[in-house]
């Protein structure tokens, strides 16, 4: 954040939405880096006023991400061009939408009743810190919770989510979407950029979760014979749950593939751009990696066709009897994950 400070402090006199004063510099670092008090206020969105503060988070958070991905080592350029606009006005612009967006979703949520109160602010700490003290402290709870699952860092995860966010990030820097998923889907497109959009966006991108629905379905459908493209999370048809299977992201998108007649472009497995990218990511050649997954159409076809040992497990959707219904077979079998590691220490010994 503090590389983005400079920046702020030469476009806070460009900021043109309204006058803004000077004086007390209360309020944090960027407002008193650009001398904008921060509350003043800098627009309203029906009704709702967006103060300094607000807009100088998300000028900050342009910034930050126009220096991760646009600088070559030599400072960034300014002036330079993305999606026509220069890379300023393109950081400005990124800004004032988020600030616009998240006004809109605050008052969205006010309408429904959706406000998150002191008191619920109280609880969530009250639980938080009676669950840490069950465990010895707050670090000791951070402990457990590492020991129940895979003590791996954010980095070392590439999700469909992820591979369909960074797709693009480089195809369309500064596109806008009409998204249906959940979170892990919303905040990858978030975090490379990417604005919602539901009234003429770019792209529909479809992922999993519990917000598709006839509404969302018939929306999507409408603005994809619009023009927007259809992009697709990943191509699983089917996905485990704990009574049976339930449909996945290319059950879902189907409906609006037959309703337009565009067929969508998938982004996770088996795209190779994602494994070879997933590999990149491990720094490592495919015969050093191995693909573990219990779909064969798409987890061991990805990993065969990119080099890779492939593990089928048969925790998930997968049976020995489907299996043999494939041209392709993998290179092992097993019952389910934790079987790879016995295997390891068989092999080992």
């Amino acid at each position: 954040m503090k590389r983005c400070i400079a920046f702020c402090l030469a476009l806070g006199a460009a900021i043109s939405l309204t006058a803004c004063g000077g004086g007390d510099t209360e309020g944090g670092l960027l407002c008193e880096a650009s001398g904008i008090r921060p509350d003043t206020v800098l627009l309203s969105v029906d009704g709702r006023d967006v103060s300094a503060q607000r807009y100088l988070y998300w000028l900050a958070y342009a910034c930050d991400y126009i220096a991760d991905y646009y600088d070559s080592g030599e400072g960034i350029q300014w002036g330079d061009t993305v999606s026509g606009q220069s890379l300023e006005d393109y950081a400005k612009d990124q800004a004032l939408q988020n600030a616009a967006l998240y006004a809109t979703v605050e008052t969205w949520a006010e309408d429904y009743g959706c406000t998150l109160t002191d008191e619920d602010r109280t609880a969530m700490d009250r639980e938080w810190a009676a669950r840490a003290a069950q465990y010895g402290g707050e670090e000791a709870y951070l402990a457990v919770l590492a020991r129940m699952g895979l003590d791996v860092s954010e980095e070392h995860f590439y999700t469909s989510a992820l591979a369909t966010a960074a797709f693009l990030r480089d195809q369309a820097p500064g596109c806008s979407v009409f998204a249906i998923g959940e979170a892990g889907l919303l905040n990858a497109l978030y975090d490379a950029g990417i604005t919602m959009n539901d009234v003429n966006p770019d792209y529909v991108v479809v992922g999993e979760g519990r917000s598709y629905s006839l509404d969302t379905l018939t929306k999507a459908t409408n603005l994809v014979m619009a023009g927007a493209k259809l992009i697709g999370a990943n191509s699983d048809v089917s996905g485990p749950i704990e009574n049976g299977i339930a449909p996945a992201c290319r059950a879902l998108i189907a409906p609006i593939e037959m309703a337009t007649g565009k067929q969508a472009y998938f982004c996770g497995k088996p795209n190779p751009l994602m494994m070879r990218t997933g590999l990149k990511k491990l720094n490592c050649h495919s015969g050093e990696a191995v693909m573990v997954g219990d779909r064969m159409d798409t987890d061991v076809i990805s990993g065969m066709e990119s080099g890779m040992s492939t593990v089928l497990v048969l925790s998930g959707v997968s049976t020995r009897e489907t299996l043999k219904t494939y041209a392709y077979r993998p290179s092992i079998v097993l019952d389910g994950v934790g079987d790879i590691a016995a295997m390891a220490r068989r092999e080992k010994a």
